[in-house]
């Protein structure tokens, strides 16, 4: 019985990190379902029809849906029209070039890859255009076409797919401007409900449930959902916002959500802290259980109410519920949420004709090229790294006449990014999910002898493959794999669909080799090496924002939220930075472990400084404490050794101080000895 409950509770904490490691909040259904009829409607024509090139169609239909952009129509439009434009003639073009052979089909790859590559000078909706169409170009190339052969028709299929899927996207299946929008404030606040629901009740919880990892994972998640609303409401055209309270609504919901932000954080950390009594985190407890779920009631209003003051009686309870802390903690912890209904006023937008718009659009971006074009530019080396990858990649499939060697090839232009650690992370997503597609393929081909159920099939395939997306590259990679298979079964019946699965995973395990190596080699755009620099940083706002806390008699709400804003920032920035030379290799392990030890002591400084700031039994300046955090701050401000780091914590206070002062002492301490150690 106490294995079994042992069983459980360790299935229940995996469950528990795993829905905040992969949160399915994030999925589009919708997205899912729309690519899901789309490619499966041309897959049925195919089987109808009894013509294997609609299989083609099937895939434009995909890849359409994958590239349209979140936004107006007109932006849509732009998005999924010019991909089937750009994929279609690019593809067409590569394959008569691989027609006439293996050299002149590496060279257009690389042209197309290489132009893809750069495309990110001009952001991601066109960088993700171009680099799909480029992956279109390799799919083709390994199905080279000549103009004696006749066999040449199957480009007219795919651009059929496109157009399908964009006329279904802008037509029967269109998508509000304001939706995408609106999803992203409401996973804003899903995401903050999720912050102020996992701290709750963490002494019951297992050891292997380390609640700083999972805080963290939630705090970044809140980051990421923020700056992608940001996005999607900037993406809104002009003319679609000027006037309406929609959009005035949205930018006051995520406007009150930064603040949300900020208040959970500053609670969470209160609430993690060893000196809170028992009482007190019982009451901080509650106050964050009801903080979750008026959230949630909120993010559901974002998506059913449209009135810009639908959520003034939630918006009230939210503020009353916050001033439950402010007793316990001085008064300075109340949330403060404003409904006020706040105008915008925008000019008006200057006449302007298509043809003049045309010509400023090209001499715009015919600007921003010239201006990368040279070899300091991140974007410039990275569509060399592009192109010199692809073409490796291509070379190597085809000498070694690798079965669908374009998996390896379009893997490769799919997953390589600018900086080693999105690629190796990609990578990694990418093999792992297409290994683990690879067996659900092969299930499906040894289980379904009939066309019309692999057609069916396709459905719940690309839907899973669409909508989980959002949450995780390697989820996606997962359904993938087994949604090209059965794609690939129409376009050539007969084929072993067991060989076909396990030669798809091993070339996408290829692809991401030869990507990661790539990027280790071609042109690498590393971090700066100066960690010293950064550390230095990061030490000296954290005891800015102990020091201001010290004295927040005198300093105003504003000053106090810049300083924790600042050293939070610079600990998020060194650990992000810690991260990305360690995939580089260039940290050995002490280093490593020296890094590791000091970002560790300077969050909890800035936590030790959150706690003296918001409790009034601390408050109050400590005239022997600021004149040594004086002296350890220049300690940092220069190059000092272990000698004159030892004189100055024998400075230390000795009078009595209080257990957070005290904790704050023991912590400098323990900052200076890791810093400047002593030489054995």
């Amino acid at each position: 019985m106490f294995t079994q409950s042992t069983l459980f509770s360790s299935a229940a904490s995996s469950y528990r990190k795993w829905i905040i490691e992969f949160p399915l909040r994030k999925a589009s259904l919708s997205e899912g379902l729309r690519a899901a009829c789309a490619a499966s409607t041309m897959l049925l024509l195919c089987y109808l029809l009894h013509e294997p090139h609609f299989s083609w169609a099937a895939i434009g239909a995909f890849l359409t849906c994958l590239a349209d952009a979140a936004g107006s129509n007109r932006a849509r439009l732009y998005s999924m029209g010019g991909f089937g434009l750009l994929s279609t003639i690019g593809g067409g073009l590569t394959a008569f070039a691989a027609g006439l052979g293996v050299g002149y089909g590496a060279l257009s790859l690389m042209l197309c890859a290489g132009l893809a590559g750069f495309s990110r000078i001009y952001g991601n909706p066109t960088g993700l255009v171009m680099i799909l169409a480029a992956g279109v170009c390799s799919i083709m190339a390994d199905s080279p076409m000549s103009l004696a052969a006749g066999h040449h028709s199957y480009p007219a299929f795919y651009f059929l797919g496109c157009a399908w899927a964009t006329v279904l996207g802008l037509t029967a299946w269109r998508i509000h401007p304001f939706s995408p929008a609106r999803a992203a404030v409401n996973h804003v606040y899903e995401s903050l409900a999720e912050l102020a629901h996992i701290t709750v009740g963490a002494e019951t919880r297992k050891p292997g449930d380390d609640l700083r990892h999972l805080t963290a994972i939630c705090r970044k998640h809140v980051r990421d959902d923020i700056a992608l609303a940001q996005k999607r409401l900037i993406a809104l055209p002009l003319e679609r916002t000027g006037s309406r309270r929609l959009y005035e609504n949205l930018l006051l919901k995520l406007a009150r959500a930064e603040l949300i932000q900020g208040y959970l954080t500053v609670v969470t950390d209160l609430r993690k802290s060893p000196l809170r009594q028992p009482v007190e985190i019982i009451r901080i407890d509650r106050v964050l259980r009801g903080l979750a779920g008026i959230l949630l009631r909120m993010s559901r209003r974002i998506i059913s109410d449209q009135a810009p003051d639908a959520d003034v009686d939630l918006a009230a309870q939210l503020h009353r519920l916050s001033a439950r802390l402010s007793p316990q903690l001085g008064g300075a912890l109340a949330l403060t949420v404003s409904s006020t209904d706040a105008g915008r006023q925008t000019a008006a937008p200057a006449p302007s004709t298509f043809r003049s718009d045309i010509r400023a659009a090209f001499k715009q971006n015919w600007q921003i090229a010239q201006l990368h074009c040279s070899g300091r530019s991140i974007e410039y080396r990275h569509g060399l790294r592009c192109a010199t990858a692809t073409g490796l990649a291509y070379m190597i499939v085809h000498l070694l006449h690798l079965p669908f060697g374009y998996w390896a090839t379009m893997a490769t232009i799919l997953i390589i990014q600018p900086s080693i650690a999105d690629t190796r992370a990609r990578s990694l997503e990418r093999a792992g999910g297409s290994v683990c597609g690879g067996l659900i393929a092969a299930v499906l081909g040894l289980c379904v002898h009939s066309s019309l159920t692999a057609a069916l099939l396709l459905f719940p395939m690309v839907l899973a493959t669409m909508a989980l997306r959002p949450v995780s590259y390697g989820l996606y990679s997962l359904f993938l794999t087994p949604s090209f298979v059965l794609v690939a079964d129409f376009a050539a019946p007969g084929s072993d669909e067991l060989i076909n699965a396990f030669a798809r995973a091993g070339n996408n395990v290829i692809g991401g080799a030869i990507a990661l190596l790539a990027v280790y080699y071609f042109w690498p755009k590393r971090e700066a090496s100066n960690l010293s620099l950064k550390l230095s940083e990061m030490i000296l706002a954290n005891l800015a924002y102990l020091h201001a806390a010290l004295g927040n008699a005198a300093a105003s709400s504003a000053a106090m939220h810049a300083c924790r804003g600042h050293a939070c920032i610079l600990n998020l920035e060194t650990d992000v930075l810690l991260q990305r030379l360690g995939h580089e290799g260039k940290l050995t392990d002490s280093r490593a472990q020296q890094v590791r030890t000091v970002l560790a002591l300077s969050r909890r400084l800035a936590a030790d400084a959150t706690h003296i700031w918001h409790d009034p039994a601390d408050a109050g300046l400590s005239p022997e404490l600021v004149a040594w955090l004086d002296d350890i701050a220049r300690l940092f401000m220069q190059t000092a050794d272990a000698d004159a780091a030892r004189e100055v914590v024998a400075l230390c206070p000795t009078a009595e101080l209080s257990p957070v002062k005290a904790h704050v002492v023991e912590n400098l301490k323990l900052l200076v000895a890791t810093v400047y150690p002593v030489k054995r």
